[in-house]
Order: structure tokens, then C-alpha cells, then sequence
């Protein structure tokens, strides 16, 4: 559930004048009868804007009505004051209505009056109303640029009155930006001025947001503890808004703490009293937060109508943050549902809003369901993108240096909180006293444990960080051995690469030595058969007996030679060599290849012809051709492809 502040304004009446009043007890009833009565059109005013104040808690449109008339009769007496003070309750009642832009109007037509006559302490008070609207329509920095004009006039003046909602003011802004270190300053202030000015609601008003902040910082139990603190202040001075306000801030926690019948318990009763007092923004927040209820519980249906109507009251009073907050929880009711092109829609507007209004919660929330559902679509892209930034978001609304720090103050806090209630129960003199003494063994004991816990925070820090440089320094030599292990295997591949560009000229540089040994072959079994030729032309015309047996001698010697294998065997070996990984690549594709089909391939792949093989291997040119046609069959070719070729690209 998302966080709602409401920013508790004191409003002042009329001072130095007959006409000037208090909020009492009094009935409504009573004071119509007053009305009736007096002939006073100053007191009539005066009356009418009482009616106007009272009417805050219960009904804001009889209310502005009462303001109306006050404002009329003022003019027509051309009485300042009740006209300033009737544009005021104006203003506050719109404010409840969600009416921001005419609130506006009306308090600076306020303001600019209470500039005429002087009044400072109103004009303070006036900056402190425009900062409370430019803070209900997200505009912090207007808010905070009016704020500190209100602190400034009255501390300029020496006016402390309501001081403590100008710091309220800024610690409400600053915990909405998640900056809770500035904001329990601010609470710390104003709580100085509330036991100064003895400001009851506006103290029960810091115990609420305190215990905001506690929450935001998952201290749930301190949280508890103010807020109830708040609700009882609020109970005894019959603040049903203050009260409406705690209601809904218990059940958040609860439902936090999953006790989530406490929870309903709590927003039941809010619901009740938003619309027992005709409050349209308490009305749609109990709604969506109940909705909430009926998402945990899987209730779609229940929550549904429940989002609809809170999203049209939102409209109707066109409060974008409460907007925002309705379209979170529609993307999640839809992206539960399996809807996720609605749940996109409805989120996407919740994280556009947030982002330019500065709602880092709420852009926080809204990209890490936006992270959810594009990861569910299979958008991985955008899922990573979205978290990115719901990282990053978070990270600046909480940053653990502040831990100790925020403890700090939290510490402090407590401790002035306990003192002002020893300073209330003075008159208990004696109880005070034992009280005092025992609280004062509780408080050393508590500074001793407290001391131990930074104690222990900072060693456990200086370990963390010597830690994580460690780890730093471990991941910088990591990173260096593997850049030289790149480097290595780089240098590898590198010099891989020059082995093979050097085995490629070495095979082609045998392959051209083997083709020169087989035309060496032929070309020697061709000279010889020559010699032959002509020694047995030279023998026909040679008749002597001796001549013959000679050249009988020669030419058995050369025909010897040419039958000597000795080369060819040698060149054979040679090509077998060369071509071991060729025969594997063969026999890997043709099964039942023979050696001497896989031997005439390897010739053939060197491009030698018929007649060269022939006489390479002692065969005829026709037994090679057979041969040839046998390795086509084998290797399943057709007719017209060239059977080197083919060989050649295997």
C-alpha cells in the first residue's frame, strides 16, 4: 500500500478585535440561535465563519457555505478581516474537497488582503496554506519555496505560534521524497514548538509522522507506538480527521505485518468515518486500500469495484497522486490475472505520473512491476531496463550509509519525547521522583547498549569495507590473469594459423614434387622403352654372332631396368603419404573402397593422364580406363562430371 501524509494547518481567527473567537465546544445549534439573535453584522461575520470552522470536521460543503455567507456580509460592511478570514475557510474547505486550483484563488485573495491591513502572523500563516496545496498537487518545491516563507516571516517577526507546522510541513515534504534524515530534523523542531506553544493536535500530528518514517524504515514497532500515541490525542480532542488519518496509517502497518484481519479492521473503520464526515479523498483511499485487501486475498472481482470507484473519486477531484496510486494497483490486479497488455497500460501511467511529479516511491513500485510483467511477456529488453531504474530509484530513497545516522535521530527523538512526559506529571512529585531515578539506570543502561551497537556497526562497516577492497582487488587480478590468459590463447590461435598456412604450402610443395617425380617416372620409362626400340632395330641389322650376344646382354639389362620397381615403389609410398588424410576422407564416404580404387584417386587428383598412370604403374592405358570407370561407379557419379575435378573438392 502506498504512503498518503496529510498536513494537519491550525487555522487562526481575527485578533485585537471584540470579534475575535476560538474554536469551542459549542453546538452548531447554539450558535444559530446567537445568529438569530444579534444585531451585529460584525458578529454575524464572526459567527459564520465559526459555523464555517466547525463544520471542517464534519461536513465541508456547509461549511464553504457558511464561508460564503461570511464573505458576503463582510463585503457589503467593507470589513477587512472577516473578508481575509472568510477566503480562508474558503480555502480550507475546498482543500478537503480536493478543489486545489480554487483553494488557490481564494487564499492568495486572502493573502493579498491580509497584506493591506498588515498582519504578519496571518500572512505567515497564508504562505503556510499555499505551501499545504502545492503539496496535495505534488508541486514539492513550490511547497517547500512557501514553507520557508512562512518560517522566515515569522521568525523574522519574533512570531513562534505555529512555527511547529511550518518544520511539520517541511518534514512531511521531505519524507515523501524518502529524504527521512532532513524530515526527522523537521519533527524534531516542530515538537520543540508544540511543548512551546502547547500544541496538542499538532504534537499528535509529529507522532504520526514519525511513525511514518519509522515505517518507511520497516521499524514497525515504533511505528505502532506512535501512531497509537497520535489516536489517543486525536480521540480527546474529538479530531475525526486527525483520527481518520491514524486509522488508515495502523491498518498500512498491520497489513505490512500480514495481520491482515487487523488491517480491514482498521480501514473498515476509516471507510466509516470518511463518509461519516463527507470526506471524498479519505473516502477513495480507504476504498483502494481495502482493495489491496481483496488482491491479497484473491478477490478480483471485489477489488475491481472497489478500484473503480476510488479511481473516479480521484478524478473527480482531480488528485493525481491519489490516481497514481489507483492505477498501481489496477496493473497489479491485471498482471495477477494474466492481463498483462492492461497491466502495462495502467502501470506505465502510474510510472509516468510518478516520474514527473517526483513520487520516488511510487516510480519505484511501478518500474519494478513494469520489470515483472515485460519479463513475463518475454520482453527481456524492457524487463531489464525497468528494473534498472527501479534499482536506481530506490537506491536514492534509502541509502544505508544514513542507517546510523537515522538512528541517531531517532535516539535523540525518544529521548526528548520521554522528557516532556516527565515534565507533564510534575505535579506527581514523589512518583516522579523514583520514576526518575529508575529512568535514569535505564537511560545509561540504554546509552551503554546503544554505544555498543555503534560499537559493533562500525566494526562491522570497517570489515565490510575492508571486505569488499579485497574483493576489489582480488576481481582487478582476476581480471588482469584473465587478460593475459586472452592474450595467450590470441598468441595461439595466431601462431596455429601460421602452422597451417605453413603444412598448406608444405603438402602443395610435395604435391608439386610428386607430380614432377611421376612425369620424371614416365618420362625415364619412356626413354628407356626407347633405347630398347632402337637397340632392337640396331640388332635386326647387325648379323655377327658377337655383336649380337652383346646387344643381347644390353638389352636384357634394359629391359630389366625398366621392369625395376624400385621408383615406382618409392613414389607410390610418396603418394600414399601425401594423401593419408585424402584415403580417410574417401573411405569415410564410400564404403568398400578399395586400396588400388583409392591409389588411381589420388593419381587422378594430381591431374595425371591414362597413359601416365598406365606407365606408372605397369598397366596398360586400357586396364586404367577400366579402372577409371570402375572409381565413377563407386563414387556414384554422372556422365558429364569431370571425375579430377570431382576429386580434387573432396
Amino acid at each position: 500500500m502506498k504512503r498518503i501524509f496529510l498536513i494537519i494547518i491550525l487555522f487562526l481567527f481575527l485578533g485585537n478585535t471584540n470579534t475575535v473567537y476560538a474554536i469551542t465546544n459549542e453546538k452548531t445549534d447554539s450558535l444559530l440561535n446567537v445568529l438569530k439573535k444579534t444585531e451585529s453584522d460584525t458578529f454575524k461575520v464572526a459567527i459564520y465563519n465559526k459555523l464555517s470552522w466547525l463544520y471542517l470536521q464534519k461536513d465541508f460543503m456547509q461549511s464553504l457555505k457558511y464561508a460564503d455567507s461570511a464573505l458576503n456580509l463582510s463585503k457589503q460592511i467593507s470589513f477587512n478581516k472577516g473578508i481575509a478570514l472568510s477566503y480562508t475557510h474558503k480555502t480550507y474547505a475546498q482543500i478537503r474537497l480536493g478543489k486545489y486550483d480554487e483553494a488557490l484563488i481564494n487564499i492568495n485573495k486572502a493573502l493579498t488582503v491580509y497584506e493591506i491591513i498588515g498582519d504578519k502572523g496571518a500572512v505567515a500563516k497564508n504562505y503556510a496554506t499555499i505551501a499545504h496545496i502545492y503539496y496535495s498537487k505534488q508541486d514539492y518545491q513550490k511547497a517547500v519555496e512557501y514553507t520557508l516563507k512562512s518560517i522566515e516571516i515569522r521568525e523574522k517577526n519574533n512570531i513562534s505560534d505555529n512555527l511547529e507546522i511550518n518544520y511539520m510541513t517541511l518534514g512531511v515534504i521531505y519524507t515523501e521524497q524518502g529524504k527521512y534524515e532532513e524530515a526527522l530534523k523537521m519533527f524534531i523542531k516542530s515538537s520543540k514548538y508544540c511543548e512551546k506553544n502547547n500544541n496538542i493536535n499538532s504534537l499528535a500530528s509529529n507522532y504520526n509522522n514519525i511513525a511514518i518514517v519509522y515505517r518507511n524504515l520497516n521499524d514497525n514497532i515504533s511505528a505502532i507506538e506512535n501512531y497509537t500515541k497520535a489516536l489517543d490525542i486525536y480521540e480527546k480532542t474529538n479530531d475525526k480527521f486527525g483520527k481518520l488519518k491514524i486509522l488508515n496509517n495502523l491498518a498500512v502497518v498491520y497489513e505490512k505485518e500480514e495481520n491482515i484481519k487487523k488491517a480491514k479492521e482498521f480501514y473498515d473503520k476509516a471507510l466509516q468515518l470518511s463518509k461519516e464526515i463527507n470526506y471524498p479523498k479519505g473516502i477513495a483511499r480507504t476504498l483502494a486500500n481495502l482493495a489491496g485487501i481483496n488482491l491479497k486475498n484473491k478477490d478480483y472481482k471485489r477489488a475491481k469495484e472497489k478500484l473503480e470507484e476510488a479511481a473516479k473519486i480521484y478524478s473527480d477531484i482531480n488528485d493525481n497522486y491519489g490516481i497514481t496510486n489507483v492505477n498501481l494497483l489496477r496493473g497489479q490486479m491485471y498482471f495477477e490475472t494474466g492481463n498483462y497488455k492492461e497491466a502495462i497500460i495502467y502501470i506505465k501511467t502510474a510510472f509516468d505520473n510518478a516520474e514527473k511529479s517526483g513520487l520516488l516511491n511510487h516510480k519505484a513500485s511501478a518500474a519494478k512491476q513494469l520489470s515483472s510483467v515485460y519479463e513475463k511477456i518475454s520482453d527481456y529488453k524492457k524487463s531489464l531496463e525497468y528494473f534498472k531504474i527501479y534499482h536506481n530509484t530506490n537506491d536514492s530513497i534509502f541509502n544505508i550509509e544514513k542507517t546510523s545516522v537515522i538512528e541517531e535521530m531517532k535516539n535523540r527523538f525518544e529521548t526528548e519525547a520521554r522528557e516532556k512526559e516527565l515534565k507533564i506529571q510534575k505535579q506527581k512529585i514523589k512518583i516522579l521522583e523514583a520514576k526518575q531515578k529508575i529512568q535514569n539506570v535505564t537511560n545509561y543502561f540504554k546509552i551503554a547498549v546503544i554505544l555498543l551497537i555503534l560499537l559493533i556497526v562500525i566494526i562491522i562497516i570497517f570489515r565490510l569495507k575492508r571486505r569488499i577492497k579485497q574483493n576489489n582487488e582480488l576481481a582487478l587480478k582476476n581480471k588482469k590473469i584473465a587478460e593475459a590468459e586472452k592474450k595467450m590463447l590470441e598468441t595461439e590461435i595466431k601462431i596455429k594459423k601460421i602452422k597451417e598456412k605453413e603444412l598448406e604450402k608444405e603438402i602443395e610443395y610435395k604435391e608439386t614434387e610428386l607430380q614432377n617425380f611421376a612425369h620424371y617416372i614416365v618420362d625415364k620409362n619412356k626413354f628407356i622403352a626407347k633405347i630398347q626400340n632402337d637397340l632392337i632395330k640396331i640388332k635386326k641389322n647387325i648379323s655377327e654372332k658377337t655383336i649380337n650376344t652383346g646387344l643381347r646382354s644390353v638389352l636384357i639389362d634394359i629391359s630389366n631396368k625398366i621392369r625395376e620397381v624400385r621408383d615406382n615403389e618409392e613414389f607410390l609410398a610418396y603418394v600414399d603419404q601425401i594423401n593419408d588424410n585424402f584415403y580417410l576422407k574417401l573411405k569415410q564416404r564410400y564404403k568398400g573402397i578399395t586400396e588400388n580404387e583409392k591409389r588411381l584417386a589420388s593419381l587422378l587428383k594430381m591431374g595425371l593422364s591414362s597413359k601416365e598412370i598406365a606407365s606408372i604403374m605397369h598397366i596398360t592405358p586400357k586396364s586404367v580406363d577400366t579402372n577409371r570407370y570402375r572409381l565413377r561407379k563407386r563414387l556414384n557419379l554422372s556422365p558429364d562430371t569431370n571425375l579430377s575435378d570431382f576429386l580434387k573438392n573432396i
